[in-house]
């Protein structure tokens, strides 16, 4: 009888583990997946700009804070893409977080803020493109916010995002823009 009722102790402890440690496994996916979905929602989108980047940086530096994993790193890339073409394999421009020895987080904030630089041929902020009236007909030049394509990288052991890459859109290869698309 003994025997009995030690066995279905053993029993129902091994069950009730196992169910512990299966629920663990599903918290943590689940903990993965929704703090991967912010950034994800990003991945593969063209329209961006330096404030979905600016959005985006600040979010991986209130992550970083986080020590128990890895830190994510947010680049803009060297070179351009077309819309909709592969994505050029270049070293990073700028790291907006975690580049020895400093980032280029401030320097990217003062751009924006001060309009450093706005319409420059380097401007990661500005270009000037053609714009084409739809009323009137005409085409004139009009300075327009730099689109970025993101490309979202996981780590292969964590799962989690570690880096988060903007490539630069090549819009001359766009054609000419249309005056009811966002200008400044």
């Amino acid at each position: 009888m003994g025997i009995l009722v030690l066995s279905l102790i053993v029993y129902i402890y091994a069950t009730f583990s196992d169910s512990t440690q299966k629920n663990m496994e599903q918290m943590k996916l689940n903990e993965t997946v929704a703090f991967n979905s912010k950034y994800l929602a990003y991945d593969g989108r063209e329209d961006l700009t330096c404030y979905d980047i600016l959005n985006i940086a600040n979010m991986a530096i209130k992550d970083n804070e986080d020590d128990e994993y890895p830190p994510i790193s947010v680049q803009i890339m060297n070179g351009l893409v077309n819309p909709g073409g592969n994505t050029p394999n270049t070293l990073p421009s700028h790291w907006l977080t975690t580049a020895p020895p400093e980032y280029y987080y401030n320097d990217f904030v003062d751009e924006i803020n001060s309009m450093q630089n706005f319409g420059s041929a380097g401007s990661l902020i500005m270009e000037t493109l053609p714009v084409h009236d739809t009323v009137t007909g005409e085409t004139k030049n009009a300075r327009v916010l730099v689109k970025y394509r993101c490309v979202v990288l996981t780590n292969d052991t964590t799962g989690r995002v570690d880096i988060v890459k903007f490539f630069r859109i090549n819009s001359a290869s766009s054609g000419t823009w249309k005056k009811n698309r966002k200008m400044l």
